[in-house]
């Protein structure tokens, strides 16, 4: 049974800030992560952009196996920005969301990054097929 004391400097340290050593270690394990399952590195051909959901799950399980190094709790969320869907003068096409990076179930953020799937598919159905990259800032 943990004592008083213990508690809650466990308390106090779930709720301490994020500094920029423990932002580039969560950095360094989302790409990791992401790189490992090869999450970002493939096409995808869904109707319900499972890809996003990959790396939800990339992103957690990553936040997860740093609980043992930083003591911290995290938490991810990733949603379309503005509807999400974005058209270059060009052409091109993709679909933006911003990623957010929670300290526990705090209401700020502490890191942002932002995950953007590129249509690669036809002419006819440019979102028939997409690849995604992922960008964490630190």
């Amino acid at each position: 049974m943990k004592s008083l004391n213990q508690f809650l400097n466990e308390k106090l340290m779930i709720t301490s800030k994020v500094d920029k050593k423990e932002m580039r270690l969560i950095q360094k394990a989302i790409y990791k992560e992401l790189q490992k399952n090869n999450t970002t590195g493939k096409f995808y051909r869904d109707t319900n952009w499972a890809g996003v959901g990959k790396v939800k799950e990339d992103i957690m399980n990553a936040l997860h196996s740093l609980y043992s190094k930083t003591k911290h709790d995290y938490d991810c969320s990733i949603a379309p920005i503005n509807g999400g869907y974005r058209k270059n003068d060009d052409g091109t096409q993709w679909k933006e969301y911003e990623i957010l990076l929670y300290l526990g179930k705090k209401e700020e953020p502490f890191m942002k990054g932002h995950l953007n799937c590129h249509a690669a598919g036809s002419m006819e159905d440019p979102f028939d097929m997409y690849d995604m990259t992922v960008m964490i800032y630190v």
